[in-house]
């Protein structure tokens, strides 16, 4: 297990501003935004796992974010332009060729249906879905979030319930809502400490 005491055993710089992590294929992908230049980041780093040297660059839609799984072989992760918009792509790790998928600000992986479940509210836009992909076939079923304001993160636990948060302002403490796994409203307005940001599971 990792401790304050054990000793780092390997480094690799791989450019400014590094957001999420995803490992796949033997090799590490890493989101770089580029916070510093107003988020122009466009590429995923990736490391050798084996040497943990960096190999290259792979250009991907402006600002890769915080939003990375690894589902198999693949890593799928959320480049959010300037928050104006956003954009689901996937890289294979096998040729580490980028594919998109859908539109999406937030994504969880939803193992039982082999599904990303997908939240789409950017911070400048109106519009908000909430949404499955099927990874297998494609298909995407709607569900109903209008029980929220801004939500900004979901997950998914291992039976397939869905956690929504929603956070309608600075100001006021993040709420959270939590759905089955065919999209119904099971529990709503939880309150949560201010600008709440993720969930995770204990098992």
């Amino acid at each position: 297990d990792f401790t304050s005491s054990t000793p780092i055993v390997g480094r690799t710089m791989v450019g400014g501003h590094p957001e999420a992590l995803s490992v796949a294929g033997g090799k590490l992908y890493v989101n770089m935004s580029d916070y510093e230049y107003n988020y122009t980041g466009k590429s995923i780093a990736v490391v050798d796992l084996e040497t943990f040297r960096k190999t290259k660059d792979i250009e991907v839609a402006p600002n890769p974010y915080n939003q990375s799984i690894a589902v198999g072989n693949a890593v799928y992760f959320v480049s959010t332009f300037h928050y104006e918009d956003a954009l689901v792509q996937k890289i294979d790790a096998t040729t580490d060729k980028v594919t998109e998928v859908c539109h999406a600000s937030a994504i969880a992986y939803d193992a039982k249906s082999n599904s990303l479940v997908c939240l789409y509210a950017p911070y400048n836009s109106k519009e908000k879905r909430f949404f499955t992909h099927n990874l297998t076939t494609g298909e995407e079923k709607n569900f109903d979030i209008s029980a929220t304001k801004s939500p900004q993160q979901v997950n998914v636990d291992a039976n397939g319930t869905i956690y929504v948060i929603d956070n309608p302002s600075y100001k006021a403490p993040s709420e959270l809502f939590v759905y089955d796994n065919t999209g119904k409203l099971l529990q709503g307005n939880l309150l949560l400490g201010y600008s709440a940001q993720n969930l995770r599971f204990i098992r």
